[in-house]
């Protein structure tokens, strides 16, 4: 069983992996690592999640 994580430890965890400005520099990381198809494949998937999340939520406020 895992052990409950402390405070520190979250702190330690967050500090190691988010930027001074709050910006996680681990994904910034791995943008950088990108091609530019791969970048292009990950804005068309984000496009099309946040367009079926749209389409979900319009239909819940709409019934």
């Amino acid at each position: 069983m895992a052990h409950p994580v402390t405070d520190q430890e979250l702190a330690d965890a967050l500090a190691a992996a988010l930027d001074t400005d709050g910006n996680d520099s681990r994904l910034a990381k791995r943008m950088a690592e990108m091609t530019d198809e791969a970048r292009r494949q990950s804005e068309e998937n984000l496009k099309a999640s946040l367009d079926q999340a749209r389409a979900s939520l319009a239909k819940t406020n709409d019934g």
